[in-house]
C-alpha cells in the first residue's frame, strides 16, 4: 500500500468588502488542498469561515478566483498561464499568436533564441517609431508581385569628340518579392523569356534591409542586347535618331545607403516599399554612401552603317571598367492624401571620386564622379492588400580630361500584394 502523499499550498485569495464611504481592505487566507493516498485529486478545495469575516467585516464578501488556473503534472500542482506545449514557436505560429518579442516563446534551439533576441535588441535601437505619425499593422510580411520594367540609356564624348546618345527601349519584366521583418529580396525575369521562349538578354537583382534609422540597397544590373542611338553630335542633320546598335555590353553593381535624420515620424518604406502606414504627412533629410563598379564596352565596328563613315572616334571599341565612390545629400517627403493613398518624392544627389581600372580606355588617374537618384512612389492600402506605383532613376557619371561618361537607369514598378 503506498504512503500517504500530502501536500500544502498557499493560496492567496483577494476579499473584497463592499463597505459604505469607506475603504476596502483584502485579506491573505490560508486554505489547503486534500489527496487521496493514490489518485492526485484535480479539484481545488478553498475553506473560508465567513460567519467570522462578516462578523468582523460587515457588508457583501466576494472571493475572485477567476484569474486561478491549475495544472495537474504528476504528483504535484503547478501554477502555469501557458502549458510547455502551448509555449512552443511552432504552435504559437499556428495558432496566430507568436510574437518575436515574447519572453515566454519556447524556440527550438539556443541559436535560434539567441538570433531572436538579436532582431528584438535591433528593433528597440534602430526602429523605434512615433505611433502618432508612422504605425505598423502588425503584420511581419508581405508577399507582392511585381511588373518590372527599365531601361538604359549611355552618354560618352569630349570636347574634341562628339557626343553619342543612346539607351535601350523598356524592358519589361515580371517579378515577384518577399520580404520578412527587416529583410526582403526579389528576382525579375525578361517576360520575352517567360513568355516568347527567347533568352533574356536583360536581368536585374535587388537586396534591401532597411529600418526606421537607415535604408541599403544593393542592385545588379546586366544587359547585352540591342541598344538604340539617339543622338549623334557630329552630324547635324541626324540628331533625333532611332538606329539600332547591337555592340554594347553593359553591367553595374551598387551598393548605397542612407541615414534618416527624421526616423521617428517619417517612414521612408511607407510609398516605396510598403512597409509601414504614414499617417501624417512628413519629411526627413538623407545622407549616406554610395559605391558603384561599371563595366561597359562599345564595339564601333558595329555602328549602323548611317554613322560609320561619319565616325571620327580614333579606336574601334572603347571599355569603361571603373569604381566610383560618393557622399550622398538629399530630402525625401511623404504626403498622406488620405487613409488609403500617401505619395513620396525623394531626391538625392551625390558627388565623389572614380578611378579606372588597368583595362579600361579612359585614364587611370582619379577623375570627378557624380550620382543622383530620384525616386517617386504612390501606394494605395486597404486591410491587408495593397496597390503600388513607383519609379526610379539612377544615373553615374565620370568626367575626365579623355572622355566624359555617362549611365542611367530607369525604373517603373507597378505591384500588388498583401501582408502577413
Amino acid at each position: 500500500m503506498r504512503g500517504m502523499v500530502s501536500a500544502i499550498m498557499m493560496l492567496v485569495v483577494t476579499v473584497l468588502v463592499a463597505r459604505d464611504a469607506s475603504a476596502t481592505p483584502q485579506l491573505s487566507l490560508q486554505a489547503s488542498t486534500e489527496l487521496s493516498d493514490t489518485v492526485l485529486s484535480q479539484s481545488l478545495k478553498i475553506h473560508v469561515d465567513t460567519i467570522r469575516l462578516t462578523s468582523r467585516f460587515p457588508g457583501n464578501i466576494t472571493v475572485d478566483t477567476s484569474a486561478l488556473r491549475v495544472w495537474a503534472d504528476g504528483d504535484s500542482l503547478k501554477m502555469h498561464d501557458d502549458t510547455y506545449a502551448q509555449r512552443d514557436w511552432l504552435y504559437k505560429l499556428k495558432h496566430k499568436q507568436l510574437q518575436m518579442d515574447d519572453p515566454s516563446v519556447r524556440w527550438p534551439s539556443s541559436f535560434a533564441g539567441w538570433c531572436v533576441g538579436v532582431y528584438n535588441w535591433f528593433q528597440r535601437n534602430f526602429n523605434a517609431r512615433d505611433t502618432t505619425y508612422v504605425k505598423g499593422d502588425g503584420k511581419m510580411g508581405k508577399l507582392m508581385l511585381t511588373s518590372d520594367n527599365w531601361a538604359d540609356n549611355y552618354l560618352f564624348g569630349s570636347k574634341t569628340l562628339p557626343y553619342i546618345t543612346m539607351g535601350s527601349k523598356l524592358f519589361p519584366n515580371l517579378g515577384i518579392y518577399a520580404k520578412y521583418g527587416i529583410l526582403s529580396i526579389g528576382y525579375s525575369v525578361d517576360i520575352s523569356t517567360l513568355f516568347g521562349g527567347n533568352h533574356s538578354n536583360h536581368q536585374k537583382w535587388n537586396f534591401s534591409v532597411g529600418c526606421a534609422k537607415f535604408n541599403i540597397e544593393a542592385h545588379l544590373w546586366r544587359n547585352s542586347g540591342t541598344t538604340y542611338i539617339h543622338r549623334f553630335d557630329d552630324i547635324k542633320e541626324m540628331k533625333n535618331l532611332d538606329l539600332p546598335y547591337d555592340g554594347l555590353t553593359f553591367s553595374a553593381a551598387n551598393i548605397h545607403g542612407y541615414y534618416i535624420f527624421n526616423n521617428r515620424r517619417f517612414d521612408f518604406g511607407a510609398a516605396l516599399s510598403y512597409s509601414n502606414n504614414q499617417r501624417i504627412s512628413q519629411g526627413s533629410a538623407l545622407v549616406g554612401l554610395d559605391a558603384s563598379r561599371i563595366v561597359a564596352f562599345f564595339d564601333f565596328t558595329k555602328l549602323p552603317e548611317e554613322l560609320i563613315e561619319s565616325n571620327p572616334y580614333p579606336l574601334e571599341n572603347y571599355r569603361f571598367h571603373y569604381q566610383s565612390y560618393s557622399v550622398l545629400g538629399g530630402y525625401s517627403f511623404n504626403w498622406v492624401l488620405n487613409k488609403h493613398f500617401v505619395f513620396n518624392a525623394t531626391a538625392i544627389p551625390g558627388l565623389g571620386v572614380a578611378y579606372s581600372r588597368e583595362d579600361a580606355s579612359m585614364s587611370d588617374k582619379l577623375q570627378l564622379a557624380g550620382v543622383f537618384k530620384g525616386v517617386a512612389g504612390l501606394l494605395y492600402t486597404t486591410n491587408r492588400f495593397f496597390i503600388g506605383a513607383r519609379f526610379r532613376y539612377h544615373a553615374n557619371a565620370v568626367l575626365s580630361d579623355d572622355i566624359d561618361f555617362m549611365n542611367g537607369r530607369l525604373n517603373f514598378q507597378a505591384s500588388a500584394g498583401f501582408r502577413f
